[in-house]
């Protein structure tokens, strides 16, 4: 009696074994179909409007990135009452390591942005609206990397 326990103990160890893989398996499933979906919803209409409406794409995405830029820069030029150094007299808000690396690349990106912008105003516009452009961007370069 006591051995036909132990096989019937041992083989319901192993079912069980088998449907938590399982449902381990479904939920994980279920986890990309989500990630699938929802990635999916973003991204079709992001890509049917960048093929359909490249030049509303294109300055909606810059406007994005040099808004993020502003925010970041703002963010690290302005600093709030009441918030105190905390012992690091930064002159702005006291960052963390994270956000030294992404305040460099969103700097990196605003000057290439400008740099960009500066190309297309010389292509696209008389020489002295490229020349009030080309100084404009040296003043936002110099503003973002030597201040």
């Amino acid at each position: 009696m006591r051995a036909r326990n132990d096989i019937s103990m041992h083989f319901l160890k192993i079912r069980n074994g088998y449907f938590s893989f399982f449902r381990r398996s479904l939920r994980i499933l279920l986890f990309i179909l989500i990630i699938l979906g929802s990635a999916s919803i973003v991204s079709f209409p992001l890509w049917y409007w960048a093929i359909h409406g490249g030049h509303s794409f294109t300055w909606s995405v810059l406007l994005v990135i040099g808004g993020g830029g502003l925010f970041f820069l703002g963010k690290k030029v302005i600093r709030p009452s009441g918030v105190t150094g905390g012992g690091d007299s930064t002159g702005g808000l006291s960052l963390s390591i994270l956000q030294r690396p992404a305040l460099k690349l969103v700097k990196a990106v605003a000057a290439l942005v400008s740099v960009y912008l500066t190309v297309l105003i010389f292509a696209s516009f008389q020489a002295l609206w490229g020349i009030v452009a080309l100084l404009l961007t040296l003043y936002l370069i110099g503003l973002l990397f030597f201040r």
